[in-house]
C-alpha cells in the first residue's frame, strides 16, 4: 500500500477486523499449506479515510486494548484479594 495513502498500523486493524478477517477467509486457499497469495491479497479492498481519520481510529483502538488490559488486570487481582480474604476470613469452607 502506499503510505501516503494508508497507515500500516490502520490496515493491520482493518485486516484484523470481523469484515477484514472475513474477506481474508473468503481468498485464502488450502492446497498442503493453507496460505494467500500476494494476487488475492491485492483483491481486498480496505477502505481508505482521511489519515487523519486513519490515525484517530489506531489511537482509539489502542486506547481500548490498554484499558481492555487494565481491566483485566484489575479484575484478577480483585478475584485473587477476594479468595485470599475469603480463606483468610472464612477459612476453607467458603468458596465465592
Amino acid at each position: 500500500f502506499d503510505p501516503a495513502q494508508a497507515i500500516a498500523a490502520y490496515v493491520y486493524c482493518w485486516l484484523n477486523s470481523f469484515e477484514g478477517t472475513k474477506l481474508i477467509r473468503s481468498i485464502r486457499s488450502f492446497t498442503t499449506v493453507a496460505g494467500i497469495t500476494g494476487h488475492d491479497l491485492r483483491t481486498i479492498r480496505i477502505p481508505l479515510l482521511p489519515l487523519s481519520d486513519q490515525q484517530r481510529i489506531v489511537n482509539e483502538l489502542l486506547d481500548y486494548h490498554h484499558r481492555t488490559e487494565l481491566l483485566k488486570t484489575t479484575c484478577l487481582r480483585e478475584s485473587t484479594l477476594r479468595k485470599f480474604l475469603n480463606k483468610s476470613l472464612l477459612g476453607d469452607e467458603c468458596h465465592v
